[in-house]
C-alpha cells in the first residue's frame, strides 16, 4: 500500500496502437477500472528508470521516502504498459516538469491525473496513420502519408486511415487506379459520415475489390490517387476539404438498425 505522504500520482505510459490521437478518455477510463491496459503498447522499464534516478535520485534517500514507481508489467516482464508515480505535494512543482522531460524523451505520456491533462513537453498527438499490415504512425509527416496512398494495393495494403487530433478521420481502400474515400467528421452529438465522389454523378455502381472488400459504391464515387492526394494534404494541413469533392452523407448507414 503507498505511503499517505506520497499523495499525488503521476502516470506514464506509451500510446496505444489504437489510440485516437489526442483522445486519452478510453485509456483513463480502463486506469479507473483498475485494469491493465491491455492495448497500451509495452515499454521497457530499465531506460524510464534509470533517467529518473540520474535526474530525481534514488527512491529512498536514509530513511525518507521521496517517491514511489509502481508498474502494471507487460507479459515481459523487463517492460510495462502502466508506471504510476507518487510524490509528496510539496515536490510537485519540482518534479513532475522534469519528470514529463523524461518521458517525452522516452516517447511516453505523463499525464497528471489531478489536474486531467498531459503535462509539457509530453503533448496529444497530432495525427495517426494506420495501414493495412502495418504498425501505426503518430504525427507522420506528409511524405509518409502520401508514400502510404501511393503504396496501396488490392491485397495486403488495401486501406489507409488518417486522424486528427479531434477524432475527424479519412479513410481509403482500394488502390491508387480504383478507390473509394470516407470522411467521418465527430459532433457534439454524434458525427457524420461520407463518401467522396466527383461531378457529375453518374448512374450505376462499382465494385472495388480488394482485402476488406468488395465495397461497392456509384460510379462518380470510384477515385483515383489523383482525387485523393489533394484532399488528405488538405486535411492534414488543417484545411476545409468540403469544396474538394461531392460528399453524399450516408451516416444513417452507420446508425440505423
Amino acid at each position: 500500500m503507498r505511503d499517505r505522504t506520497l499523495s499525488y500520482d503521476l502516470y506514464l505510459w506509451h500510446w496505444a496502437a489504437n489510440d485516437v490521437p489526442g483522445r486519452i478518455e478510453p485509456i483513463l477510463n480502463i486506469l479507473d477500472d483498475a485494469a491493465a491496459p491491455e492495448s497500451i503498447t509495452p515499454f521497457p522499464q530499465a531506460p524510464f528508470r534509470d533517467a529518473l534516478q540520474r535526474v530525481i535520485g534514488p527512491p529512498v534517500q536514509g530513511d525518507e521516502l521521496r517517491y514511489e514507481c509502481e508498474v502494471i508489467p507487460a507479459r515481459d516482464a523487463s517492460s510495462a504498459v502502466l508506471i504510476t508515480l507518487g510524490f509528496p505535494a510539496s515536490v510537485v512543482a519540482r518534479v513532475v516538469p522534469l519528470v514529463a522531460r523524461i518521458a517525452e524523451q522516452q516517447d511516453l505520456v505523463a499525464y497528471d491525473p489531478q489536474e486531467c491533462c498531459i503535462v509539457p513537453p509530453c503533448h496529444p498527438k497530432q495525427f495517426g496513420l494506420e495501414r493495412q499490415n502495418r504498425p501505426p504512425v503518430y504525427d507522420p509527416t506528409w511524405e509518409e502519408i502520401a508514400q502510404a496512398l501511393r503504396s496501396m494495393q488490392p491485397r495486403g495494403a488495401c486501406y489507409v486511415i488518417l486522424t486528427n487530433r479531434h477524432g475527424d478521420y479519412l479513410q481509403v481502400a482500394g488502390a491508387p487506379a480504383q478507390l473509394t474515400l470516407e470522411w467521418r467528421k465527430l459532433r457534439a452529438n454524434g458525427f457524420q459520415h461520407c463518401v467522396g465522389g466527383k461531378l457529375p454523378s453518374a448512374s450505376g455502381t462499382v465494385r472495388i475489390r480488394c482485402d476488406v472488400g468488395p465495397i461497392t459504391v456509384c460510379k462518380h464515387q470510384a477515385l483515383t490517387l489523383d482525387d485523393i492526394l489533394p484532399v488528405f494534404q488538405y486535411f492534414f494541413a488543417g484545411e476545409p476539404i468540403d469544396a474538394l469533392l461531392e460528399w453524399e452523407d450516408v451516416t444513417p448507414r452507420f446508425t440505423q438498425g
